[in-house]
C-alpha cells in the first residue's frame, strides 16, 4: 500500500514537472509538434549551440509536408500558445489527456500561476512575433533569412493568440514558405532565454511577386523606464528587421545583459500588429532629417510616409560632405601673434580685405605654388613683430618683404644712424676714414673703379706741384 501510494505521488510530480512552466503555439505544422520527453516545444533556450536552438533542434523532427499553417494576408491567424499541448484543442495527441480549463477558456496555462509563463501581469509581457523566410528547403535557411512580419504585445497571456498578417505579404514558392515563433519574456519573472519555434506556412491569397528587402538587426530605441532611459528614435531600425537571436553560446545577433533582454514591441520599434513599414529597405541607425554624426551623414529611414524626409536628408547630405577630390582641401584656421602696441590689429581688417581683394576664389586655399607651403601654415622664422598679410589670402608671407629703403625686412629692426661729428679732411683734402664710404656731398659716379679715384687723385696733386 505505502509503495503504491510512492509511485502514485511519484507520477504525479513527473507529470506536474512536465507540465509547469514554459510556452509555445501548437500545430501539426511544427517541426517536434510530437515530442514528449526531453527537449519538448515548449522547453526555453538559452546558452546552447547553434544545431541545438537553431529550430529548437527540432530539424530531425519535421512536419507532414502537407501540414501546412495557413496564413490569409490582410488578415489574422489564431495560434494557441501553452505551457502544454493536453491544455490545447490538439489534446488528443498528447500524452495525459485533456487538460483544458472549462472555467477560464483562454488561460495558457492551467492550473498553473502566471510565473510558470514568464510574467507578474499583463504589464509585465514583452511580446512574441512571426516571422518568415521564403525557402521551403529548411536546410537552406539562415538566420538572418528570417523577416518579422506580425507582433502580438500581449503575449504570453492568452491561450488564443491573435496575429495580423500584412497585405501585400509576397507569395510563397510553390505554395510553401518556412516560418517561425519568436519569444524573449521579461527579466522580473524569469531568467535568460528566448523561444524558437519553426513551421511550414503559406501565405493564403497573396498576389505579390516583389521579394522582400534583405532584413536588419533591430535597435533598443523606445522609452525604457526600467533602466531610466527616455526614447531615442534616431537610433530605431526602420524597415524589415531580423529576429532578436539572444543568449545562445553562437550566432547571436542580440548582446544585451541578462536583466536587460531584448523584445518585441516599441522598446526596438516592433509595432503591435502587421509589420507593414518591411515593404521598403530600411536602415539600422537612422536619424532625423538633417542631422549627422562625427560628421558623417546619415541616411533617414527609408518609408512610404517620409517622402520628404528623403530629400531633407539628400540636401543635409550635400551641405554636410566633405569637398569633392578636385577642390584643394581648406586650410585649417590660423592665429597670428599678438601685434605690438605700435603696430595695428591685423584682425577684422585682414578678414573684410581678403573677402573684397579675393575675387578669383571662392573659398579659401593655400598658397599658391610658387610660394612654400607649411603644415601649419606660419612663417619659419620667428619675426619680433607681426608679419603683415597677404593681401590676397589673408595669411602671413613665408619671406618678409624687403625695405625699399634699406633692403631689409620691415620687421626687423632699423640699424641705427650714428649723428656723431663729420671727420676732420687732411690737408689733401682727402677724407680720413681708411678706405671707409667718403662723406661728401658729391655723388659718386657709377661704375666708379677704385684705379679710376687713385689716378684722379694723383692727378689733382701733380695740379698742386705745377701751380
Amino acid at each position: 500500500m505505502v509503495s503504491g501510494t510512492i509511485i502514485a505521488t511519484g507520477a504525479i510530480i513527473a507529470l506536474a514537472s512536465r507540465v509547469a512552466a514554459h510556452a509555445c503555439p501548437w500545430h501539426p505544422s511544427m517541426w517536434g509538434f510530437n515530442i514528449t520527453d526531453t527537449n519538448r516545444p515548449q522547453e526555453p533556450l538559452m546558452n546552447l549551440p547553434f544545431d541545438q536552438w537553431w529550430f529548437h533542434g527540432h530539424l530531425d523532427h519535421p512536419p507532414h509536408p502537407e501540414d501546412v499553417m495557413q496564413l490569409p494576408v490582410g488578415g489574422e491567424v489564431d495560434l494557441e500558445i501553452s505551457c502544454d499541448k493536453d491544455a490545447t484543442s490538439y489534446w488528443t495527441t498528447g500524452p495525459g489527456g485533456d487538460r483544458r480549463d472549462r472555467n477560464n477558456p483562454n488561460y495558457p496555462c492551467p492550473g498553473q500561476p502566471t510565473t510558470e509563463f514568464h510574467t507578474n501581469g499583463i504589464n509585465d509581457l514583452g511580446g512574441c512575433a512571426l516571422g518568415v523566410a521564403y525557402e521551403s528547403d529548411v536546410s537552406k535557411i539562415k538566420p538572418e533569412d528570417f523577416t518579422i512580419f506580425s507582433v502580438n504585445h500581449t503575449c504570453v497571456w492568452y491561450l488564443h493568440t491573435s496575429f495580423s498578417i500584412p497585405e501585400q505579404m509576397p507569395k510563397c514558392p510553390d505554395g510553401k514558405c518556412t516560418c517561425a515563433w519568436f519569444w524573449i519574456h521579461k527579466a522580473d519573472s524569469g531568467s535568460e532565454q528566448m523561444y524558437m519555434n519553426g513551421f511550414q506556412c503559406n501565405m493564403e491569397g497573396a498576389v505579390s511577386t516583389t521579394p522582400l528587402p534583405p532584413a536588419q538587426v533591430a535597435r533598443r530605441c523606445g522609452d525604457d523606464p526600467d533602466l531610466g532611459h527616455p526614447a531615442n528614435p534616431a537610433n530605431c531600425t526602420h524597415g524589415p528587421k531580423q529576429p532578436l537571436y539572444w543568449y545562445q553560446k553562437e550566432r547571436n545577433n542580440m548582446f544585451e545583459g541578462t536583466y536587460t533582454p531584448p523584445l518585441y514591441n516599441d522598446l526596438y520599434n516592433f509595432r503591435d500588429g502587421a509589420q507593414n513599414d518591411i515593404f521598403q529597405a530600411g536602415n539600422s541607425s537612422a536619424q532625423p532629417s538633417g542631422t549627422t554624426t562625427s560628421g558623417t551623414p546619415t541616411p533617414v529611414p527609408v518609408k512610404t510616409v517620409l517622402g520628404s524626409a528623403v530629400s531633407s536628408s539628400s540636401s543635409s547630405t550635400t551641405s554636410s560632405s566633405s569637398p569633392p577630390p578636385s577642390s584643394p582641401p581648406a586650410p585649417p584656421p590660423y592665429s597670428p601673434p599678438a601685434p605690438p602696441p605700435s603696430s595695428p590689429p591685423a584682425g577684422g581688417s585682414s578678414t573684410s580685405q581678403t573677402s573684397s581683394t579675393s575675387t578669383s576664389h571662392s573659398s579659401p586655399h593655400p598658397p599658391p605654388p610658387s610660394t612654400p607651403t607649411h603644415k601649419e601654415h606660419k612663417p619659419e622664422h620667428t619675426p619680433e613683430h607681426t608679419p603683415k598679410p597677404d593681401p590676397k589670402h589673408g595669411q602671413p608671407e613665408h619671406k618678409p618683404k624687403p625695405d625699399p629703403k634699406h633692403g631689409q625686412p620691415e620687421h626687423e629692426p632699423k640699424p641705427k644712424t650714428c649723428k656723431h661729428r663729420p671727420k676732420a679732411k687732411s690737408s689733401s683734402g682727402e677724407s680720413k676714414n681708411h678706405g671707409k664710404r667718403e662723406n661728401t656731398s658729391a655723388p659718386r659716379h657709377i661704375g666708379d673703379s677704385p684705379a679710376r679715384r687713385v689716378w684722379g687723385h694723383r692727378r689733382r696733386n701733380v695740379d698742386r706741384r705745377d701751380s
